[in-house]
């Protein structure tokens, strides 16, 4: 390998915090492309990831805010723009990247089976069309540079005590109300935050990781499961969560606790990847330990 440098974007988020500490931890150079950068003109990008060994794609405005039509707009018109001006920006390179790696959502499968990598059984919601743009965005990569790896991630709710699910959970949990939507029997893949960035590391350091990688953990996890997993260390009584309050809350964005998704990290698992929090006691106990 010519260089250890790692291009990300995204670097910012909790899930980019984390893993730039890891990849320079173990010896990589991180360079951070800011979201301001990403708007500028394509050479000023060029510049950023010439010679860099990897170009890992973390930038997105996230899902967990509320679901306006105008909010709902930007993600999507975020997501897609970042990823086609890395594209643009990877024609004028010197030295392009071997490893071409995009975060996407796992939430992209419907509701019926159980899904390995290799689904192809999308489903019909918000998620998934934005899910599936993404795939074929980052495919189009695949087709142009033939001699690249390309590793797309679809992650499960990267659950952190900073953004995301998590903390949504929890608040709602110290208010006493319980956060089960419907009965509750929903499946919604997970993964820890530090599970997500060794998985990232993990392939890109095996040279023989390429394509679609599901990040989730191994055993499936109901709503239910997860909101009396973290009621275990609040104290009182709960009482249900009416609907009619989360969808003032959080809009059409109820729907990242409505789905149904069943997810598989198959590949992950069978190349040896090990996690440190492969089920949701064990994810929930590690948040929720004073710092």
């Amino acid at each position: 390998m010519t260089s250890k440098k790692v291009a990300i974007t995204g670097a910012s988020t909790p899930l980019g915090n984390v893993l730039a500490a890891l990849l320079r931890k173990n010896g990589y150079e991180v360079v951070e492309l800011s979201r301001s950068l990403l708007l500028r003109p394509i050479p000023d990008i060029t510049k950023h990831i010439d010679g860099c060994e990897v170009l890992c794609n973390l930038q997105g405005v996230p899902f967990e805010s509320r679901w306006t039509g105008r909010y709902q707009y930007d993600l999507y018109a975020d997501r897609i723009t970042t990823i086609h001006n890395l594209s643009q920006a990877l024609n004028y390179c010197n030295v392009r990247p071997k490893v071409f790696m995009g975060l996407s959502n796992a939430m992209i499968y419907d509701k019926y089976d159980v899904h390995t990598d290799f689904s192809t059984a999308y489903g019909d919601g918000f998620m998934s069309e934005v899910g599936r743009m993404e795939t074929m965005e980052m495919m189009k990569l695949k087709k142009k540079y033939k001699d690249k790896r390309l590793i797309i991630l679809r992650s499960g709710y990267v659950m952190c005590r900073r953004g995301g699910v998590y903390p949504i959970l929890r608040r709602l949990s110290r208010l006493h109300l319980a956060g089960v939507i419907d009965d509750g029997y929903q499946c919604i893949p997970i993964v820890h935050i530090n599970d997500a960035a060794n998985a990232i590391l993990f392939l890109i350091d095996n040279e023989n990781a390429e394509g679609i990688f599901n990040i989730s953990i191994p055993e499936m996890c109901s709503m239910r499961e997860l909101v009396d997993s973290i009621k275990k260390y609040q104290s009182g009584f709960q009482l249900p969560l009416p609907r009619t309050l989360l969808r003032s809350l959080a809009g059409r964005a109820t729907e990242l606790f409505e789905q149904n998704c069943k997810v598989s990290p198959q590949r992950l698992t069978q190349m040896g990847f090990q996690f440190l929090y492969p089920n949701i006691d064990s994810v929930i106990h590690a948040l929720s330990k004073k710092q």
